[in-house]
């Protein structure tokens, strides 16, 4: 029996400006997929590589979907990132990964993405524009659109770096 754990990387694809002015010039190709087996030793397995800035990913508690968040200022021509859903597939052996759908985050740079224990809503920080979105799922893995938004609103003691609030995690 094989003992193979699966590992989702997440990349930074293109450029992106750090909270602390530096830009990191993202060498990445996409979402990497390794296999890790018990001696410790890892393999390529696979990469979805039509993705931009997937800095941070999800898998459903049944490890069945993956969610993606786009770290992006921009997305289809709108001031936010986004946030994706993949259905996790085993094809001949190998783990591959069926694009779902897509749906802008409602902010600026999402960082972080996570699920509740049911597997019902996946929630996304937006670290630039500080905010939260909340996005149902349905039984196939895809996301809906977001049914809460909380927008955070403040500074902090830091004069360069903290002029508006920054969500990072959940």
């Amino acid at each position: 029996m094989d003992q193979r754990e699966i590992l989702f990387i997440g990349t930074y694809t293109e450029p992106i400006l750090f909270g602390t002015g530096d830009i990191l010039p993202g060498k990445g190709r996409g979402i990497y997929i390794l296999s890790l087996d018990p001696s410790g030793k890892l393999f390529d397995a696979g990469m979805e590589a039509d993705v931009r800035n997937p800095s941070f990913l999800c898998l459903s508690p049944a490890r069945r979907f993956l969610y993606a968040v786009y770290e992006l200022q921009e997305y289809d021509g709108e001031k936010t990132g986004a946030v994706s859903s993949f259905a996790v597939k085993s094809r001949g052996g190998q783990i591959g990964l069926q694009f779902l759908n897509i749906l802008p985050s409602g902010g600026t740079d999402p960082c972080h993405v996570a699920m509740n224990r049911e597997g019902s809503h996946v929630f996304v920080s937006n670290f630039m524009s500080g905010s939260v979105s909340v996005f149902p799922v349905s039984a196939d893995g895809a996301l809906s659109p977001a049914s809460d938004f909380i927008q955070y609103e403040g500074a902090s003691a830091h004069p360069r770096r903290q002029q508006s609030p920054h969500a990072h995690s959940l």
